[in-house]
């Protein structure tokens, strides 16, 4: 029992020995099969068509990227006949990628002819340029247009080629066949060549990229045009073909520009090709383009933008997830440079104004807020259609193209260029009512501006004018008297107001039109230092505040308005790096009792009407007919009296009243104006210390006022303003 125990587990122990070699050989065998299976799939196969074409340069620019900068990914380059032949390696497993016609992909795709079948295991992996269909005839042929093919002796490219179906679909849409012609000739692009020089065809058809090697160095031939009624046909029949134009020199012998059509060369794969590898040739095709036009120039129309463009088959799932991961990336730069964009407006906003003055201005304007939510709608909406629209869409495969045609939807409607995907028709609908509301409402804008009054508006560097602060019903008067008889005539002014003028007002204005040249209404409130600062009142020679009745406070609105003028005067003086110089200041004050705030806020003069009114009524009380007088002399007209004063550095001031009592200087005064411009001598505005403005004197006595200094100002009555120059000083 023993020992047949022991040859029991000894035979067990073997069996156990054996089966774990066993196991390792099976592990090692299948990792050597997978090996081989993973270097077997490093290397993919791609069909470039004919040699010597321009599939097979790009192919060559393709392996040459893949092995120098791929991540250990091999290329085979694999001959074929053209798109039709590229296409059934494809699906038959000879082949891993293919260079195809976008056209003959969606006839694989559908089943239709020249297939017998669908073949929806294909994908996409990139669009990459159009191909143009090219008709080159001898010019000994006489073939100038479609027509003069019939009977002649013509080639369309090997069988089993893009370029035969596309001379087939071209030949349909001008209700033609192969049959018309004499003779069909299939041979490659290099021998039609040959046999067109020799004179042995009449015509070739060429569907390439531009310009075509076998084009080059031909002679005594011109290319057949293929017209828009033909292509509109065509188009209806076959959509994926596009219009295209070949510019005068494309070719050494092309002379003129040739219209004709063209259709988008396609990289297709299967649906089995894994994720990482798609991914890899995707981002090698888009990242080193200028590698690719070394091989050949038409890589220079492959763009990333148009790389799912016009795909008439799913993409890959590996190439979506590339175009879906740059398309983020492309958002969020674009995110990006809108805000640098508008962070750099607004520093120099910022640089050019003060950002709280600023901030008022866009806070009270609404014209702004509705623009500014406008423009951000709109960015939106760019955002949207480049990022959705954008992959299927040429119209939208760039930021700038895709406002472009917002706003012609928005303009004009989608016309025949309409979007593709169902989120870009909701938007372009959108954009068109938008549209429709925004011609409806600058339209009644128009009609109401040219229904109300026009203002004109304040001419450029206006200076030492005069400003007006506030509107209301006692303003036509300021403006009638300053524009009066003697007065300030012809002088600017230009009248700040947050509120429009009535029509009572305006009324007003119709009836003084003489007073109000050169007078310009400016709608803005006059406390923000920005209007202030718009319309130059650190430039004016005086300001004149009126009370605004409609505010809570009107005199300290008057105040705030007063300080804000003398900071807009300091801001100027800052920047020009000198001492600030204010404009006379005058306001009028409802409440006598603010006055002190006023004259705080640098009001140099201000008039209180409920004071003068008073004191006149009770003046007027004791002395009958006083009334008349108030009234002529505060009213600019050439039949009454007003009083004026004549400063020192003015021209009309009179010099020989420097060192003259007031008595003397009343007799000299008086003298020397008799006739029919007479001048009373009333007092004099004397010039203080520092900052103080000296004091008004009327009819001072010796003890009061010895003499006239030559900085003392002189106070008359007349009937206009006088010139006292020829009062000269006398030794």
């Amino acid at each position: 029992m023993r020992r047949a125990g022991s040859a029991f587990g000894t035979t067990r122990r073997s069996h156990s020995r054996r089966s774990r070699w066993s196991a390792g050989l099976s592990l090692i065998c299948w990792w050597a099969f997978l090996a081989g299976v993973a270097a077997e799939t490093n290397v993919l196969r791609l069909a470039t068509g004919p040699k010597g074409r321009v599939y097979s340069a790009l192919g060559k620019g393709l392996k040459n990227v893949l092995e120098r900068h791929g991540p250990g990914l091999g290329l085979q380059l694999v001959s074929s006949t053209g798109s039709v032949h590229s296409v059934r390696l494809l699906v038959a497993g000879e082949c891993d990628l293919a260079f195809v016609q976008n056209d003959v992909a969606a006839a694989a795709y559908k089943g239709t002819a020249p297939f017998d079948k669908s073949y929806s295991g294909l994908r996409g992996l990139a669009s990459l340029y159009t191909e143009t269909v090219q008709i080159i005839a001898r010019e000994a042929a006489w073939i100038r247009q479609l027509a003069d093919l019939k009977g002649e002796r013509v080639a369309v490219g090997p069988e089993s080629s893009g370029t035969e179906v596309n001379a087939a679909a071209v030949l349909a849409a001008a209700g033609m066949s192969f049959g018309d012609f004499g003779e069909v000739v299939h041979i490659s692009f290099e021998e039609a060549k040959k046999r067109l020089a020799a004179g042995t065809v009449d015509a070739v058809f060429m569907t390439a990229g531009v310009p075509t090697p076998a084009a080059r160095g031909l002679e005594n031939v011109c290319l057949v045009p293929i017209p828009r009624e033909i292509l509109a046909k065509l188009r209806d029949m076959h959509p994926n073909y596009v219009s295209k134009t070949l510019a005068a020199g494309t070719y050494a012998w092309q002379s003129e520009e040739v219209t004709t059509v063209g259709l988008r060369a396609l990289l297709l794969t299967r649906s089995s090709l894994s994720r990482a590898h798609a991914r890899s040739v995707v981002n090698a095709i888009f990242c080193c383009t200028e590698a690719l036009r070394h091989f050949h120039p038409v890589a220079g129309e492959i763009s990333r933008m148009k790389g799912t463009q016009a795909l008439p088959l799913p993409l890959h799932r590996g190439a979506a997830q590339y175009y879906r991961r740059r398309r983020f990336i492309d958002m969020g730069l674009f995110c990006a440079a809108c805000i640098l964009v508008v962070c750099g407006l607004a520093f120099l906003v910022c640089r050019r104004h003060h950002l709280s003055h600023a901030a008022r201005s866009a806070r009270g304007n609404v014209y702004f807020k509705i623009a500014a939510v406008f423009v951000g709608i709109l960015g939106g909406l760019v955002g949207l259609m480049w990022f959705l629209e954008g992959p299927h869409n040429e119209n939208f495969a760039k930021p700038g193209s895709a406002l472009w045609y917002l706003v012609l939807y928005m303009m004009s409607g989608m016309e025949d260029f309409g979007p593709n995907t169902v989120t870009g028709k909701v938007i372009a609908c959108l954009m068109a009512f938008a549209g429709m509301g925004i011609v409806g409402s600058v339209g009644g804008l128009v009609a109401a501006r040219l229904i109300r009054r026009e203002e004109p508006r304040v001419p450029a560097n206006t200076q030492k004018h005069i400003v007006v602060c506030n509107w209301n019903m006692r303003g036509n008067r300021v403006v009638t008297e300053l524009h009066g008889p003697g007065a300030a005539q012809g002088e600017r002014i230009v009248i700040l107001s947050k509120r429009k003028a009535s029509q009572e007002e305006n009324e007003l204005r119709d009836q003084h039109k003489e007073a109000y040249r050169e007078v310009y209404f400016v709608q803005g409130d006059p406390q923000q230092h920005a209007v202030l600062e718009r319309e130059g009142v650190h430039l004016a020679k005086s300001v004149i505040i009126l009370a605004d009745e409609s505010a809570p406070d009107p005199d300290a609105k008057s105040a705030l308005i007063a300080l804000a003028i003398r900071r807009v005067c300091e801001d100027e003086a800052k920047k020009k790096q000198r001492a600030p110089i204010f404009p006379h200041i005058v306001a009028e004050a409802l409440d006598h009792r603010k006055t002190t705030n006023l004259e705080d806020a640098g009001v140099a003069e201000i008039v209180c009407a409920s004071d003068y009114g008073l004191g006149v009524l009770a003046q007027c009380a004791i002395h009958e007919g006083l009334s008349t007088v108030f009234r002529n002399l505060t009213t600019y007209s050439e039949e009454t009296n007003e009083i004026r004063m004549i400063h020192p550095d003015e021209p009309e001031f009179p010099t020989g009243v420097v060192g003259k009592s007031f008595r003397e200087a009343s007799r000299l005064v008086n003298d020397a104006c008799r006739g029919d411009k007479p001048v009373l001598l009333l007092g004099a505005r004397t010039k203080g210390d520092g900052e103080e403005d000296g004091k008004v004197l009327i009819n001072p006595t010796e003890s009061d006022f010895p003499a006239f200094s030559e900085h003392d100002a002189v106070i008359v009555m007349s009937f206009s303003k006088p010139d006292l120059s020829h009062i000269k000083k006398t030794d």
